[in-house]
């Protein structure tokens, strides 16, 4: 059954690409949506878990990546945009058997914004729809506040630039002028995005 699926996966796919491609009829599009469990998420997580085994437990909570872009879609099947992100992220950690193993800090909150170059190819149309894989590649800024294990002061650390990314592996957009997207990913926007789109 799984070879089944595969093969009427990549026929159905096939046959969305044959569909001609044509220039959105709101080719100027804004774009504000948000997204969850962002690279940032998985990496913070892996390094704790990695780093205290037997130092007591960590909580890694995230506001969500909040994004907003502007993207050009006049181009047939092709278009482009640029993104700003924002995600803040707070460690803590509670109940460590050998604090002197963390005598530097208990607790941090790390803010990242982003900015992307955003390529998107759309593969697939319908009436007021269409589906679309892409990939964006940036830079991401982070600063980090840290509060100290007597809980006594919060000091800011020098912030961060890192090469920052987002690959859509399946997406889609609908509506005429004003609609909507949702799309499967990886990257600092999360793995799951959805948000809201106006076309002029």
């Amino acid at each position: 059954m799984g070879r089944n699926f595969v093969v009427s996966l990549a026929g159905i796919c096939c046959w969305l690409c044959t569909l001609s491609g044509t220039a959105q009829e709101n080719p100027h599009q804004l774009h504000a949506g948000a997204g969850v469990a962002s690279e940032r998420d998985f990496a913070v997580s892996g390094i704790w878990k990695k780093q205290l085994v037997g130092g007591g437990s960590t909580a890694v909570s995230s506001s969500g990546v909040y994004h907003i872009g502007y993207r050009y879609a006049g181009i047939d099947r092709h278009s482009f945009g640029i993104q700003l992100m924002a995600e803040r992220q707070k460690v803590t950690r509670t109940g460590a058997p050998h604090p002197e193993l963390f005598d530097k800090y208990a607790e941090w909150e790390d803010r990242y914004l982003t900015m992307v170059f955003d390529y998107q190819y759309h593969w697939g149309f319908r009436p007021r729809v269409t589906w679309y894989s892409g990939i964006a590649p940036g830079i991401s800024w982070q600063e980090r506040k840290e509060k100290h294990n007597d809980f006594s002061s919060e000091k800011a650390v020098v912030g961060r630039t890192r090469f920052a990314y987002q690959v859509t592996a399946i997406g889609f957009g609908f509506g005429k002028k004003l609609g909507g997207y949702a799309a499967l990913g990886y990257g600092y926007k999360g793995v799951l995005t959805a948000g809201i789109i106006y076309g002029f």
